[in-house]
């Protein structure tokens, strides 16, 4: 099986930036305040749902951030095992004289 080491790199890549876009999204979302105070009035235990479930918005972009970062991780050490074990059975078909 050959795998092309440039796309998989290129794919890590991508998922490092989306991780860094994600991050700063779940960044401004924290910054935003919502509760039973500020829904208006008579409003307020309704606001106070929503805020409960808000909160919860930001820790998932979170989650989503790191995920995709452990992704990128996990394809470079893909790339990083497979140019390893190319090199390794290249050398040793050249210490062979090309044997199998």
């Amino acid at each position: 099986m050959e795998i092309d080491v440039e796309k998989v790199a290129e794919v890590a890549l991508g998922f490092e930036h989306s991780s860094e876009v994600i991050g700063a999204v779940a960044g401004e979302i924290a910054k935003l305040a919502f509760d039973g105070d500020t829904a208006g009035r008579n409003y307020g235990e309704l606001g106070a749902r929503i805020a409960l479930r808000f909160d919860g918005v930001e820790a998932s972009f979170r989650r989503w951030s790191e995920a995709s970062e452990d992704n990128a991780g996990a394809l470079r050490a893909s790339v990083a095992g497979y140019q390893g074990s190319d090199g390794y059975t290249a050398s040793f078909m050249a210490d062979q004289g090309g044997r199998r």
